[in-house]
């Protein structure tokens, strides 16, 4: 009797210590998700609410604001992962064999990573200043390209805001692939150099093959990420994503819609149809795993 109370008692400790967690969980995490479901399906300002049915994903799917949000979010992400994923792996590759300095190198490239993105957007509306009086266009001048407009220029807007995070997050993507370089077996390195194979077939051959999963995680994830894209272009181009919206991406879509128009039932099913395609995504990434551990 007395080891029955005293197993109760362990579990009610156990139960209050975690009970501020699922306490945070449910008032933060699952009531949100559920109320702003619930939202989707009403035309409301967060005072009034009238039924709209399938109205306001409608209106959504009808909508080229939200489309050119959508489009703009894929090419920033785009253009990103097309220079951070393999950036970070030819540095990496470069520090894992570095004879020395790799804790340097390692702690240099991610020093970025945890910067104020306010601190970033300062320092980079400085770098691509407009005028040759930015550093990027005083280099660029110096060697005959005329100035670009960068950040202020919808046509160069883009791939500044991308090389601004691209910079601000590569430092994580080369701890990951260097965690999957040490994953891969010396041996492998050896027997390719009896065979004869050179530094760039061992690279090809013996090192892609085996960060190949590292890779699928950071192309899956960075597509995640891409589409939730909202603090560096909100410090850039504001709630309108300038210059001329082409900075606008589903983040600063739905915080416009929501809290710019009130129109929290649009702004809820946006946020809903954002959360399908991130699960679709997620999943893709599960089922790319999973192959890749058949293979």
């Amino acid at each position: 009797m007395g080891n029955r109370r005293r197993i109760r008692l362990e579990d009610l400790a156990g139960w209050g210590f975690i009970l501020p967690l699922m306490t945070g969980l449910l008032l933060f995490r699952l009531y949100p998700l559920v109320e702003s479901l619930r939202l989707s399906f009403y035309h409301t300002n967060g005072v009034m609410e009238t039924w709209a049915g399938w109205d306001n994903y409608r209106y959504l799917l009808r909508d080229e604001d939200f489309w050119e949000a959508l489009r703009n979010t894929l090419v920033l992400g785009g253009i990103g992962m097309a220079i951070s994923i393999p950036g970070s792996l030819v540095l990496a590759t470069w520090i894992h064999s570095a004879r020395w300095g790799r804790t340097f190198f390692r702690a240099v490239y991610f020093l970025p990573n945890i910067t104020s993105m306010v601190a970033v957007a300062v320092v980079f509306q400085f770098l691509f200043y407009p005028t040759d009086q930015g550093l990027i266009n005083y280099v660029l001048t110096g060697w005959g390209v005329p100035a670009q407009g960068w950040f202020a220029d919808p046509d160069t807007s883009k791939l500044a805001v991308a090389l601004m995070g691209v910079w601000h997050g590569i430092g994580y993507s080369i701890l990951i692939v260097l965690a999957g370089l040490q994953s891969v077996p010396s041996e492998l390195y050896e027997a390719a150099a009896i065979d004869g194979a050179g530094p760039i077939r061992r690279w090809w051959h013996v090192t892609l093959p085996g960060v190949r999963p590292i890779l699928v995680f950071l192309l899956i994830t960075g597509i995640i990420s891409a589409m939730r894209r909202f603090n560096d272009v909100w410090m850039i181009g504001g709630e309108a994503g300038n210059p001329g919206g082409s900075l606008s991406t589903l983040m600063l879509y739905i915080y416009r819609v929501g809290f710019h128009s009130f129109e929290l039932g649009k702004a809820s099913a946006a946020a809903y149809l954002l959360f399908v395609v991130v699960f679709l995504l997620t999943l893709a990434h599960f089922r790319l795993i999973q192959f890749q551990r058949r293979e």
